[in-house]
């Protein structure tokens, strides 16, 4: 009860006992009255006590204002407004027509109203009017009413919907704030919003807000922390920041009514799709993206997005289009695109290569900011200037190919890309701004074109790694800071003479400069040129040396080393990447490169796998995927079975669970381990011998008790309110005791004793013992049965036998059991009990928590294939917790597997709770759930588009002029249409978007392989591991079946490169071992000489184009194999089409 509880009840009792008996009897009795209007006495108030027996309502009072015009206004809620003294009594509030407003703190704290009946005279609701009023309940306000004020509903629990008429143009701050709110409609009258109206409302998930706001502060955050998921917006003008604090937003429907928006959404990280009505004039969606109308301009990708394809109608790129898409991984531009604006990829986090394409011409400010797994970029070729902050804090970004055209890079352009070891200027550099390579701890040596005359302030401060410096005889001004924090400089080649340089003004904090590098004038180089060490990174030889000519440059590169089971790429400034090295480089210093691989090969997957078990046994042990396997669970005379816990998850024979010993499975296409889940039995209390029962324990609390969910949300939180109870410096374990019947399911209530007590023994924990230690039990109630509060705790007394700690308890489970080592002062005491505790009936409301007995918790993510869905119970958990898993897969697909592995890659079992439900407990560690999903085979007939597609050679006849476009943008004249047709009714390929297929676009690494992937029916397969292949990628099951089957290879950094744009060669090389892998032939071959750029082709795919030429999967118009040059979608349409019809056969 509230602090003025008591003085509120003595004040009600003094005033009763003052009353005539007479009246006490009497029905609806006048308690008091006065008066209240803002003139005087316009307004009366009356007090009644409800007595009436067929009134609905609470005990308590009536309060009732009659007359016209405005309240009297109150200052404060404390003994200002006359019936203040009585608000404790007041259950419902009656306002008789005629009154035209509500005053400030009027009923606030009137925490037992429930009703309140508001004529339509009532204009305006005053300031905290009814705030934490608990139990208010009203579902809408009459149609006069015109402002809310300032928390006016602010704390009302009970309001979970309310209906605001078109007469309302005012909203006050915090007007419903952590009220109860499910979702709110604001009407288009409204022109004024405060700050947090609607915000803390833990449970508003649905808005519709049409309000024409005459002005918006975006500071305002009127949703801050509500956690809504869908909102309309019939907005004229959306200003900016209206959506700020919304995080948990998923879906915005824009309507028709929509001809401005000025809101970026860059707070709503979990925004997955943007609905625009078609008619709206001004704006349209695709993919649940935000374009203007024509769709020539892309406004903004939902932040929840993990890869996009931007259509081939979009020229420009807006501003923030792609802010705080923390999961896209995957981005393709096509060549449509001239304009980047600001901040578009800012904090993509999980973006690691990007091309764009030569058709932009301009890159806004900060458009790659935070970036911080962006490790290589292509700029377009048409450049004029890098823009501020445009990689800042880009600190992955190894290597950046400035092009010539540049003359200007804006300050801070690469501030803080700290794995940044090196990089070209453009000779044409004219100007650079400040703080440039500020923070670049990785960058080694710089060369500074001939035509920058300053070096401005702090251009390389803490450039930590800094050892050379060329400088142009053309520099005048070296500004503050400069060199600043530079400590391993040790060289400066200046192109000028002493003279010059010693004419330079160099300002303050450069010691590093001017005291300890030496300096080198003249450009000159030594007379034998710098020494370049080539390292061959695991090749043969394993190192040579050549000096540069004295223009830095070297004549030529030295013969590729060879590495068994790898193929050469070509030698680089750093091991895992850098700039690669050519003739035209010009050394400043000597220097180290290096060598890099790509591994030719990848283990064969196992022919058959494995079944490990814990507690029983498995026949067969091992077999391939398919086989039956049978599982016999063995638990020992004290334990009971409770279950298979398997990992990954797997299909049971029909008849079969995971509730079954034995069970029968079949194996999936990996490894599997499994455990029989056991309960421990107890000894029986004599309170229920000979009833056929047992009574069970299980260490830890895996789930909430059905009866305790509305106070606890997770098991940590309820076994974190029985710590509490218990010595803090105890160490404490939780059990599930249970009490069964015969058929292993808890027993009914009236199985139980009548007042419920069961006596129950836990064995003494590991470690621990009747004359070591001290115990101590808090149990928590899970029923009422037995006139106890569900939540509430006893802490009973606790005695040590023989056979383990002793107590009795009041119903079963959840219990927490404490122990302290015995203290040699009490050691003389060690049979007693260890703990006095209460006398049983001890409770507490048990919420509070303590920091000191917080536990870890680890994060979950949650992965799929496209194919269906999973949903996690948490996405966090404390070791021990139970995790559920429910997947869901799309219409026409069943779940194939699931895997739940930690971060070491380890499987943890899972535990099958029904028909796609699953459990498992979590480790001490963070874990990845992966579900893949397979289709429903149908009979008699399979889905030609998502079976697995036979390569097969069928032909496409040549398009007549009439034909129809399979895609609007590959007309039946265009060259590649027979192609596009045949891949799409192939189901090889799919479009862009219904009517889309950009064939213009370039194809990556990642998407071959996934079609591939796909034609073979997305089998599972364990491959090799690559750096930047993540467990949860679009790709990754496909790049591991194309791995294990030899079908592709990696880069020698350990990289895959899924997200690097596909070259000619590289798509041979592929569909070549994949052929190999089919079994079709791959023994014709042709000679490649007779083509201009034969050279050009690299070793590993000489055999492979030398075939593709004989199969015609390439031709040529000008005697070029263009090996090297990127594939576009059309140009791999083409290229599949002739393999289906010339080499599957």
């Amino acid at each position: 009860m509230r602090k003025r509880l008591l003085s509120a009840v003595l004040c009600l009792c003094m005033f009763i006992t003052l009353m005539p008996i007479s009246a006490l009897a009497a029905n609806n009795t006048k308690i008091t009255s006065g008066t209240c209007g803002a003139d005087g006495n316009n307004i009366t108030w009356e007090i009644t006590e409800n007595t009436d027996p067929n009134n609905n309502l609470d005990d308590g009072s009536t309060l009732t204002f009659r007359g016209t015009g405005d309240m009297q206004s109150f200052d404060n809620f404390e003994n200002s407004a006359p019936w203040t003294p009585y608000r404790d009594s007041i259950v419902k509030v009656i306002i008789e027509d005629g009154i035209t407003s509500i005053s400030n703190h009027a009923f606030h704290w009137c925490d037992r109203l429930k009703t309140i009946s508001l004529p339509n005279s009532i204009a305006s609701i005053g300031d905290n009017a009814f705030r934490d009023c608990y139990s208010l309940e009203i579902s809408s306000l009459p149609n006069g009413v015109i402002s809310i004020g300032n928390s006016a509903f602010q704390n009302c629990d009970r309001i979970e919907t309310i209906s605001l008429p078109n007469s309302v143009t005012t909203i006050g701050s915090y007007a419903f704030s952590e009220s109860g709110l499910t979702s709110i409609s604001l009407p288009e009258n409204i022109n004024e919003i405060g700050y947090h109206a609607f915000s803390d409302c833990d449970n508003l998930t649905a808005v519709t807000i049409s309000a024409r706001l005459a002005s918006y502060n975006s500071s305002y955050r009127i949703f801050e922390a509500s956690p809504i998921k869908n909102m309309v917006i019939d907005m004229t003008t959306v200003p900016s920041g209206l959506l700020k604090g919304c995080d948990e937003l998923t879906t915005i429907k824009i309507t028709s009514n929509v001809l401005r928006i000025e809101e970026n959404f860059n707070d709503c990280i979990n925004l997955t799709n943007i609905e625009v009505d078609d008619a709206n004039p001004a704006f349209s969606s695709l993919d649940g993206a935000l374009f203007n109308k024509d769709q020539t301009k892309l406004i903004r990708c939902p932040a929840g997005k993990s890869e996009f394809i931007i259509p081939s109608t979009v020229t420009e790129i807006a501003s923030s289009a792609f802010y705080n898409c923390s999961k896209l991984s995957e981005i393709i531009i096509p060549s449509t695109v001239t304009k980047i604006g600001a901040s578009v990829f800012a904090n993509c986090t999980q973006l690691q290569t990007i091309n764009i394409p030569d058709s932009v011409i301009e890159i806004g400010s900060s458009a790659f900011k935070g970036c911080s797994n962006l490790n290589s970029v292509t700029l377009p070729s048409k450049l004029e200037s890098l823009s501020h902050n445009l990689f800042l804090d880009c600190t992955s970004l190894m290597t950046v190919a400035i092009p010539e055209t540049v003359s200007y890079i804006e300050s801070s352009a690469f501030e803080g890309c700290s794995k940044l070891e090196s990089i070209a200027l453009p000779n044409g550099l004219t100007d650079i701004g400040v703080e440039l390579f500020l923070r670049c701890a990785s960058l080694k040596t710089i060369n500074i074109p001939d035509k920058i005359n300053y070096i401005p302030p702090s251009t390389f401060e803490d450039c930590s790694s800094l050892e050379t410096v060329r400088l142009p005889a053309s520099i005048k001004r070296i500004n503050a800071a400069a060199f600043k924090g530079c400590s391993n400089l040790q060289q400066v080649i200046f192109a000028g003479t002493k003279a010059q340089w010693d004419a330079i003004s160099i300002a303050d904090e450069n010691e590093e400069l001017t005291l300890k590098a030496s300096i080198l004038y003249g450009g000159q180089v030594p007379v034998n040129g710098y020494e370049i060490t080539f390292d061959a990174n695991g090749g043969i030889p394993t190192s040579s040396t050549i000096n540069t000519n004295t223009d830095g440059k070297l004549a030529s590169l030295p013969q590729p080393p060879t590495r068994k089971g790898y193929t050469f790429i070509g030698w680089f400034t750093s091991k895992g990447g850098g700039e690669q090295i050519t003739t035209d480089i010009v050394f400043i210093s000597n220097t180290t490169v290096y060598a890099r691989w790509s591994k030719d090969s990848a283990p064969i997957s196992p022919d058959s796998f494995t079944v490990s078990v814990a507690g029983g046994t498995a026949s067969p042990t091992s077999a391939a995927a398919g086989t039956v396997v049978t599982l016999t669970a063995t638990p020992r005379e004290n334990e009971l079975f409770n279950g298979w816990e398997i990992a990954p998850a797997v299909t049971y024979e029909s008849g079969y669970s995971a509730k079954s010993n034995p069970t029968r499975f079949v194996m999936p296409s990996r490894n599997v381990t499994a455990a029989a889940a056991v309960k421990t039995k107890l000894n029986m209390p004599a309170q229920v011998t000979g009833k056929d029962l047992q009574m069970t324990m299980e260490e830890g609390i895996s789930e909430v008790p059905a009866t305790l969910t509305a106070k606890f949300s997770t098991s940590s939180e309820l076994k974190g309110a029985l710590k509490e109870r218990l010595p803090q410096s105890a160490t404490v374990a939780t059990y599930n005791v249970e009490l069964l019947d015969s058929q292993g399911s808890p027993a009914a209530v009236n199985k139980y004793p009548s007042d419920g007590k069961l006596t129950v023994t836990l064995p003494y924990p590991d470690g621990t013992g009747k004359n070591t230690h001290d115990f101590s039990v808090a149990h928590m109630f899970t029923t009422s049965a037995f006139g106890k509060t569900p939540g509430n705790i006893e802490t009973p007394a606790v005695t040590k036998t023989s056979s383990g700690v002793q107590f009795t308890v009041t119903g079963l489970s959840p219990i927490a059991l404490g122990w302290t080592q015995v203290q040699s002062s009490s050691s003389g005491n060690a049979g007693s009990s260890g703990s006095s505790g209460s006398s049983g009936g001890s409770s507490s409301s048990s919420n509070s928590s303590s920091s000191n007995k917080t536990e870890t918790t680890y994060k979950i993510s949650a992965s799929d294939d496209g194919n269906g869905s999973v949903k996690l119970g948490s996405k966090e958990a404390a070791k021990g917790d139970t995790v559920k898993i429910t997947v869901k897969p799309d219409d026409g697909y069943e779940l194939d597997e699931l895997f739940v592995t930690d971060k070491k890659g380890n499987d943890v079992r899972i535990k099958e709770k029904s028909d796609n439900k699953y459990a498992f407990t979590m480790p001490s560690s963070k874990v990845n759930v992966e579900a893949t999903f397979a289709e429903i085979e149908k009979e008699p007939e399979r889905n030609e588009s998502s079976a697995p597609v036979q390569f097969a050679p069928t032909a496409v006849a040549s398009a007549p002029a009439s034909a129809a476009p399979v895609f609007a943008d590959v007309p039946a004249t265009n060259q590649y249409y027979n192609a596009v047709r045949f891949v799409q009714e192939k189901g090889i390929m799919t479009g862009t978007s219904a009517t889309q297929f950009s064939p213009d676009t370039t194809i990556s690494r990642g998407m071959i392989v996934s079609i591939l992937h796909r034609l073979e029916g997305q089998p599972i397969s364990q491959g090799a591991s690559f750096n930047d292949v993540s467990d949860t990628g679009w790709y990754t099951n496909a790049v591991a079946w194309a791995s294990s089957n030899k079908i592709v290879s990696g880069y020698s950094n350990g990289n895959f490169g899924p997200n690097d744009t596909i070259t000619r060669e590289q798509l041979i090389s592929i569909l070549y071992r994949y052929a190999q892998y089919k079994m079709y032939d791959t023994t014709s071959h042709s000679d490649l000489s007779n083509y201009t750029d034969a050279s050009e082709v690299a070793p590993y795919a000489a055999t492979p184009m030398q075939w593709a030429i004989t199969k015609i999967l390439i031709t040529s118009t000008n005697s070029a194999l263009s090996p090297t040059s990127d594939i576009n979608r059309a140009q791999a349409a083409d290229i599949l089409m002739r393999f289906c019809q010339n080499v599957a056969m």
